[in-house]
C-alpha cells in the first residue's frame, strides 16, 4: 500500500546515507500498547461497560499478534542509542513485545481490570463505509489483512545485541499503567 512504499522509500534513503557515513537504527515492532499514544488500536477496540468489558477482534480470534508496550520499546531505543558506536551503518531489530491472541489479551485485560471481557467482532463495515472520506479509514482497509495473517518478529538479533538485557514488562501492569478503562483514567478518544 501507500504507506509501506513511502516506508520502502526511507528506508532506501537510509542506506544510502549509512553508505556515507550515518549510522541508522531501524527498531521494527506490533501494535502500540500505551497511555497517550495517537496510533494504538487498543483504545478503539476495548469498551468499558457497567459489569464488563468487550474488546472487539478486527481478525481471526486464534491468530497471536504482535503488541509492543511503549515504554519498554523506548527503553530499547535509549539502550540500542547508548551503544551506537558499536554497530554498523545500517542496523535493523525487531522487538518481538507481546504475542498474544485475542482470548490471551481478555484474559490478562481480565486479570488487570477484575472485569469479565467479551469478545465480539470489530465492525469493519463501518470502516469501509467512510473509508471513500477517509484517508486513515482507507489506510486501515488497506492493511485489515495484517489481522488475518501472523507475524513474527524475532528478536534474536536485539537480544544477542543486548546480551539478553531486553525490558519486558508484565502484561498485566503494562495495562494497568495504561489506564484504558474510564475508572483509571481513561481520555476516551477515539483515535483509529
Amino acid at each position: 500500500n501507500e504507506k509501506g512504499e513511502i516506508r520502502q522509500a526511507m528506508e532506501q534513503r537510509l542506506q544510502v546515507a549509512a553508505t556515507n557515513g550515518a549510522t541508522v537504527i531501524i527498531l521494527r515492532m506490533g501494535d502500540f500498547i500505551a497511555r497517550d499514544a495517537a496510533s494504538t488500536w487498543l483504545p478503539v477496540l476495548i469498551k468499558e461497560g457497567k459489569s464488563e468489558i468487550s474488546l472487539a477482534s478486527p481478525g481471526a480470534e486464534t491468530l497471536r499478534r504482535t503488541w509492543a508496550y511503549v515504554p519498554d520499546a523506548a527503553e530499547v531505543v535509549a539502550r540500542l542509542l547508548q551503544r551506537a558506536d558499536e554497530l554498523e551503518g545500517f542496523n535493523q531489530f525487531h522487538f518481538s513485545g507481546y504475542r498474544l491472541r485475542m482470548r490471551e489479551l481478555a484474559d490478562a485485560l481480565e486479570a488487570a481490570y477484575g472485569k469479565k471481557v467479551h469478545i465480539k467482532s470489530f465492525s469493519w463495515w463501518v470502516i469501509r463505509l467512510v473509508s471513500p472520506f477517509s484517508t486513515l479509514f482507507r489506510g486501515l482497509i488497506e492493511m485489515r489483512y495484517l489481522w488475518n495473517e501472523e507475524l513474527f518478529l524475532s528478536d534474536t538479533k536485539l537480544r544477542t545485541f543486548l546480551h539478553n538485557d531486553v525490558p519486558s514488562t508484565d502484561i498485566h501492569t503494562a495495562l494497568l499503567q495504561c489506564q484504558f478503562l474510564e475508572g483509571t483514567g481513561r481520555k476516551g478518544r477515539e483515535s483509529i
